[in-house]
């Protein structure tokens, strides 16, 4: 399982976990996701993640392995992860509750579709990781 839903009625917390490779982006992750936001039936919503690092973004190992593929397999692999990385952003922002990234970070991160994010220290965030920080 690479996100988890937890609780539910005053908040959700969905968490990536993925912590081996500090939860870097993958369709199968996305698509977790997705569904969870879907399954979200709470008064607000926290993004949080096991592990040291909130997300790297996307996995470049995984980049590499269908660059490895030819030019054609790392373009349907680009088109699938920015597909569904556009639609988990949007299903995060359609969310009719505040979404709360609590994020700890060990470098540089920037947040795109929670309402609010929380960053421990040592983050340098910009405040704006893969999923920018800002309030429509």
């Amino acid at each position: 399982m690479l996100v988890r839903l937890e609780g539910d009625g005053e908040a959700a917390t969905l968490v990536l976990n993925r912590p081996e490779r500090h939860n870097s982006l993958v369709p199968d992750l996305l698509r977790e996701l997705l569904d969870a936001v879907a399954a979200v039936d709470a008064g607000a919503v926290v993004l949080a993640a096991e592990g040291r690092s909130f997300s790297t973004g996307g996995d470049v190992r995984a980049f590499a392995e269908r660059a490895a593929e030819g030019d054609e397999g790392l373009a349907a692999y680009a088109h699938e992860i920015v597909g569904l990385l556009n639609q988990t952003v949007l299903a995060l922002l359609r969310l009719d509750v505040p979404v709360i990234a609590a994020v700890q970070a060990s470098g540089s991160i920037r947040i795109s579709a929670p309402d609010l994010a929380a960053c421990s220290p040592p983050s340098t965030s910009s405040g704006t990781a893969p999923l920018s920080s800002s309030t429509p």
